[in-house]
């Protein structure tokens, strides 16, 4: 959906940069794929699942200064979920879907943007994140009896999660005239998010993402 916008965007509108010494305001949202570096193989009634990515999703606010003609420098406030996904399995008439580990977090990114080329930037920074919610999440279906029952359980993992979490998000990005910033941005975990309690391996954030901002000047 992000890319039609862009691809409309692009027929009306030449690129556009804000000028040097100008402030703006921006809002984004994201959609992508996330995962858990080393993470194990989710146990599900004595029966091994693999990993899959889990979706990722992001709205933000943030702040921009336009330094110079390549430079501009950014810092904003994102609340973004993601995490990991499992397959699913099927157990006679009962099917478990959806089995996945969802991290819930502020996000707080601060970024350099380098352009290289009407309204083209290369972005990178460092991005702190506070945990703010963890559930083990999983859908039930059984298809036993007369009708079908479905169930969703939850199951609480903040006591297992570490609160604070560090990325390097890199990026590139186009600016549109008419406030329009569309983006792809890979965001690299630096620190170990989850507790002895929970893996004695050093899981680590990842995710991929579009995004699409809209931004004006203040």
């Amino acid at each position: 959906m992000m890319l039609a916008v862009a691809a409309i965007m692009a027929t009306m509108s030449a690129s556009a940069q804000f000028e040097p010494g100008k402030w703006s305001i921006d809002i984004n949202i994201g959609l992508g794929a996330s995962w858990l570096n080393k993470s194990e193989e989710m146990i599900l009634n004595g029966y091994e699942l693999d990993k899959q990515v889990a979706p990722s999703a992001l709205i933000g606010l943030g702040a921009s200064y336009q330094v110079n003609q390549l430079l501009g420098l950014s810092a904003g406030v994102n609340w973004a979920v993601q995490g990991q996904g499992w397959d699913d399995l099927r157990l006679g008439d009962v099917k478990y879907n959806n089995n996945s580990l969802e991290l819930t977090y502020v996000q707080i990114p601060v970024m350099a943007h380098v352009y290289f080329y009407k309204g083209w930037s290369v972005n990178a920074g460092i991005q702190p994140s506070f945990l703010v919610n963890a559930d083990q999440t999983c859908n039930i279906k059984n298809t036993s009896g007369e009708r079908t029952v479905k169930t969703d359980t939850r199951i609480d993992y903040m006591d297992d999660m570490k609160k604070f979490d560090l990325s390097i998000p890199l990026g590139i990005s186009y600016e549109f005239k008419g406030h329009f910033v569309l983006g792809a941005q890979y965001n690299l975990g630096l620190s170990t998010v989850n507790k002895k309690t929970l893996s004695n391996k050093d899981m680590k954030n990842g995710a991929i993402l579009l995004t699409l901002g809209w931004r004006t000047s203040l």
